[in-house]
C-alpha cells in the first residue's frame, strides 16, 4: 500500500498589466489510484518576492517583467 503526493504547476499566465497567475495541482494516489486532487491558485504582481514560489513560475515572471 503505497501513498504518494505530487504537486505540480500546470498553468502560468502573465497578463498585460504585469499580473501573473499560476495554478498548482496536488494529487494524492494510493497504489496508483487517485484518491484526492486539490487545486490552488496564486496571483503575483511586478515587484513581489519570487523566492517563495516555484522556480518555474519565478523564471516566467522574470522573463515577462524584464
Amino acid at each position: 500500500m503505497a501513498i504518494e503526493k505530487q504537486t505540480e504547476v500546470d498553468e502560468i499566465t502573465v497578463s498585460g498589466n504585469d499580473l501573473a497567475l499560476y495554478r498548482e495541482v496536488t494529487t494524492i494516489t494510493e497504489d496508483g489510484v487517485q484518491i484526492s486532487r486539490t487545486v490552488h491558485r496564486t496571483s503575483l504582481k511586478r515587484g513581489d518576492d519570487l523566492t517563495k514560489h516555484p522556480e518555474r513560475v519565478a523564471a516566467v515572471c522574470r522573463a515577462a517583467w524584464e
